[in-house]
């Protein structure tokens, strides 16, 4: 009895699952049929028949539309359906990026796996919009993405300011160079807001590690920035001598963006363009006293070819070349006000005081105040013939007829950390310009001695990483010697052992 009513129970189960099995396949045939329209959705009859241009700008009006109504979906299907159509247009790649990430954005099962993601993502709307070949319509799908480019661009600009918040230089790089790679000024369309933010950004990462006395780490930013700004539509704020005025001064081995530091003086108020560029041209001089002699002095030596053979240059070249960079010199407020006091105290036409040179065009003056005290002040002076700044730092560099250099013994002096400008010229064409150099206050000097012993142990371990390195070299020499003379002795061996056993056999054989 019981084996009946099973039996006729799963008789009657039967029809059951077979509908089961019936509408199951038919929701399987209506997915995939769903996601082949996603893949590629069939185009429509009258569309074929028109021509390829017509063609392509009906659907690029579908493609706007869909933006605006925001119907991503759509705007996905049919952008990929144009890029199989029309290989040579970027409009579609473009539009499907967009509309990818706007998808993600409203589907929480995309945007799980986007943030997880999220840098490969924008990476492939980079290359799309870096192989983007497309240009006679872009305008309107920009002004129609304008929101969702801004969240992009809003996006990549946060993730790397956090990493260059928390130091990760890898990290901050990856996201902001891809920010500009994205959305530099592409054909005057739009232009990304974030862009100057990135270069201040990279820029002062790169000036705490180079006042720190990390060469390694500094040169790596600002390299960096060299590298993208120089190839890029937007204006570079960091070129080394784009503060300087003289045209035929502008090198191109100054134009590194680490010599915009040199500039130390740009905010400081109260203080002329001259005086700013006296202690711009010094700074220079510090930072890479080598290239300041084939450059700068180079050019002002053209200019003066009755300074050729003369003693004291000789000594400059030598003196320049190879020499180790010094600290920068920053403007104090103090000093430049004890610099106008002495511009004020010479200009009198009754001073005399001054020390001619050989040639009595120029004169120049250095005294000491306050020598033993924590402040040791030394200070420079120019009087002569009006000149320009960099003539004036050339004269107290070469200082004509001042057997004792001392004015140029204080520009290149280590110890000074400020400088105090002042500059005077009288009715007469005559010119005073007077440096107050100090060794600066206990901070000042701290500072220093941090950034000294930085690049101090820096360059130790370039010298111990070197010598690793020869050692390295000489270690693999060595086992690379071993290896050929152990092969040697090994294929000598066989030989031998060949011969043998060939004379061996001989023997036999005529046995």
């Amino acid at each position: 009895m019981l084996n009946l009513r099973s039996t006729a129970k799963d008789k009657c189960m039967i029809p059951t699952q077979y509908a089961f099995l019936f509408f199951f396949s038919l929701f399987l045939v209506a997915t995939k049929a769903q996601v082949d329209s996603l893949a590629t959705p069939p185009s429509s009859s009258s569309s074929k028949a028109l021509p390829e241009d017509a063609q392509y700008q009906q659907d690029e009006q579908r493609l706007l539309s869909y933006l605006d109504e925001k119907k991503y979906k759509s705007l996905m299907r049919l952008s990929n359906e144009m890029v199989h159509k029309y290989h040579d247009k970027g409009l579609p790649k473009y539009a499907y990026a967009i509309g990818l990430y706007a998808l993600m954005g409203e589907n929480k099962q995309f945007k799980k796996t986007y943030d997880k993601y999220r840098l490969q993502y924008w990476r492939m709307i980079t290359m799309m919009l870096k192989n983007s070949k497309k240009s006679g319509y872009d305008i309107n799908l920009v002004k129609s993405s304008w929101t969702t480019l801004d969240e992009i661009q809003t996006s990549l600009y946060e993730v790397g300011a956090f990493f260059l918040k928390i130091g990760n230089d890898k990290n901050t790089l990856n996201y902001l160079s891809m920010l500009m790679q994205i959305f530099d000024d592409r054909q005057g369309l739009y232009k990304n807001r974030f862009q100057l933010l990135v270069q201040d950004k990279i820029f002062e990462r790169a000036k705490g590690h180079f006042e720190e006395g990390r060469m390694d780490d500094a040169d790596f930013f600002f390299n960096w920035l060299d590298k993208f700004y120089f190839k890029s539509k937007f204006p570079f704020k960091y070129a080394g001598l784009a503060s300087f005025n003289y045209q035929s001064y502008q090198f191109d081995a100054w134009s590194h963006s680490k010599y915009c530091l040199a500039n130390t003086a740009a905010n400081v108020k109260g203080m002329s363009t001259d005086e700013k560029q006296l202690i711009f041209l010094q700074n220079l001089l510090r930072m890479n006293p080598t290239l300041f002699k084939n450059t700068f002095l180079k050019r002002y030596l053209e200019q003066h070819p009755e300074l050729t053979g003369n003693s004291q240059v000789a000594s400059l070249r030598s003196t320049l070349d190879g020499k180790t960079p010094l600290p920068l010199l920053y403007a104090s407020e103090q000093l430049n006000q004890s610099a106008a006091e002495l511009v004020q105290q010479y200009s009198k036409p009754d001073q005399t005081s001054w020390s001619s040179t050989d040639d009595h065009k120029h004169a120049f003056l250095q005294t000491n105040k306050g020598e033993g005290s924590p402040e040791f002040i030394s200070s420079n002076g120019y009087k002569g013939p009006s000149i320009s700044p960099h003539e004036v730092v050339m004269a107290l560099l070469i200082n004509q007829g001042v057997t004792e250099l001392e004015q140029r013994k204080v520009l290149l002096n280590a110890n000074m950390i400020q400088l105090g400008v002042s500059n005077y010229e009288s009715t007469d064409g005559t010119s005073i310009v007077a440096l107050d150099f100090s060794t600066g206050d206990e901070e000042a000097r701290n500072k220093v001695a941090k950034e000294v012993k930085a690049r101090s142990d820096e360059a130790e371990s370039k010298k111990s990483q070197d010598k690793e390195i020869l050692a390295k070299a000489a270690r693999d020499k060595k086992t690379r010697d071993n290896y050929a003379k152990d092969r040697a002795v090994q294929e000598k061996r066989f030989r031998n052992n060949r011969n043998k056993d060939v004379h061996l056999g001989y023997s036999k054989r005529r046995q």
